[in-house]
């Protein structure tokens, strides 16, 4: 809660001269933990495949070193995966699975929620377009309060910040 109060401070002092693109990246930390899981499970992966394939294609060997690869895969694809970007010159926010208007942005929402399997409370930027989709975007980025700042500067009053 404190965090959060001192965070909303932060961004309603921030004054920012973006570029025509701003691009944000995952957080170091999420970067370095997902990294430090995905490439050893990789390599277990690996090496169980490889020892099954030694014991005469042991199939157990092999299940268990393709989960491992499998799982170990979709923290580097999390990795290289995330990513949103802010395109000032066409008024669109840019990512994965989202292109959006900055015109068709009904309201933005930041508050404090729990997103995903895990009971950890994060800061979100809950985007609801014209068309009454809702689109959530957790902060797990680097410059996050640049970002917001630049949100907040081209939206306007459709810009909120929710103190719970």
């Amino acid at each position: 809660m404190f965090f959060y109060e001192d965070f909303m401070k932060k961004v309603e002092k921030k004054e920012v001269n973006p570029r025509e693109k701003e691009k944000f990246r995952l957080e170091f930390k999420k970067m370095l933990i997902w990294l430090s899981t995905g490439i050893p499970l990789i390599l277990m992966g690996l090496y169980q495949v490889y020892v099954g394939y030694l014991n005469n294609m042991k199939i157990a060997y092999i299940i268990f070193g393709c989960i491992f690869l499998f799982i170990g895969g979709k923290h580097l694809k999390m990795i290289f995966g995330y990513g949103v970007t802010l395109n000032l010159k066409e008024k669109k926010l840019l990512s994965k699975d989202v292109d959006l208007d900055f015109d068709n942005i009904d309201t933005c929402t930041v508050r404090e929620e729990v997103v995903g399997k895990g009971s950890k409370v994060q800061i979100v930027a809950d985007l609801i377009t014209k068309d009454r989709r809702q689109i959530i975007i957790p902060l797990i980025m680097s410059r996050k309060v640049t970002f917001l700042a630049i949100l907040k500067r081209e939206l306007g009053n459709r810009f909120k910040m929710i103190k719970d």
